[in-house]
């Protein structure tokens, strides 16, 4: 409750800029106790930081904080771990189609088409972008990441051939966006301004530990029509 001031002051706020007032809190609060960036939730968070601070200490001198506790789908509710296994194909090494004949014949799973959304509530926060999760021994291809395989919960992968081979990366989903944003954004506007026509993207990674968002760029570049490089 130390932000219900900052919540109140933006009345006509988004479901997006609800959500942006509850990082930047957390960051303010929880997190780094830094708070960066120009945004108008950024400068009115900044601006009652000292405020924010004061308000939780003393809260929890009194003893009436909660506990944070992430809010989980309704579906997800009754399983403390049911969020999906993600596996990332690595296409450097091995073809999509390989990887789902490995999964059907030595696995004995089944692939199953994804019905996203399906299972929401009819809340307005339903953008049909929910991975439900999935039944034993099946499997499904993401939607918007390509190569990348959604597994039941639990799935364990650890010591598995094809891990072990570098075929399979253990990657979670939202680490696999960064990439595939990054090379879709590239070649659609850097590298078609020049006279209008293709030219090549070279992508340096600065920061590559362990580097499986360089191997996964590295592999949406080889499959990408221009003589795309990541360093």
């Amino acid at each position: 409750e130390a932000g219900v001031g900052v919540d109140n002051h933006n009345h006509d706020a988004s479901q997006r800029n609800h959500w942006e007032l509850a990082v930047v809190l957390y960051e303010c609060l929880l997190g780094s106790r830094r708070v960066r960036g120009t945004s108008n939730i950024v400068t009115t968070v900044k601006q009652n930081k000292a405020l924010l601070q004061q308000t939780l200490a003393q809260r929890r001198k009194r003893g009436d904080t909660q506990p944070f506790q992430p809010k989980l789908h309704p579906d997800q509710s009754n399983s403390s771990n049911a969020m999906p296994r993600y596996v990332r194909v690595n296409t450097l090494k091995c073809s999509l189609t390989e990887a789902i004949r490995y999964l059907t014949e030595d696995w004995s799973m089944k692939q199953v088409d994804l019905e996203l959304g399906s299972s929401s509530s009819n809340s307005s926060s339903n953008n049909n972008n929910f991975i439900p999760p999935l039944q034993p021994h099946t499997f499904a291809l993401d939607p918007h990441i390509p190569n990348l395989l959604i597994l039941p919960p639990k799935t364990n992968l650890h010591g598995d051939p094809f891990c072990r081979d570098g075929k399979f990366v253990l990657q979670d989903r939202s680490s696999c966006l960064t990439a595939t944003v990054l090379l879709t954004t590239t070649t659609t506007t850097t590298c078609t301004k020049e006279k209008g026509d293709n030219q090549p993207c070279h992508m340096i990674d600065t920061c590559a530990a362990p580097g499986n968002k360089t191997s996964q760029l590295a592999a949406l570049a080889m499959a990408h029509p221009l003589e795309s490089k990541v360093f």
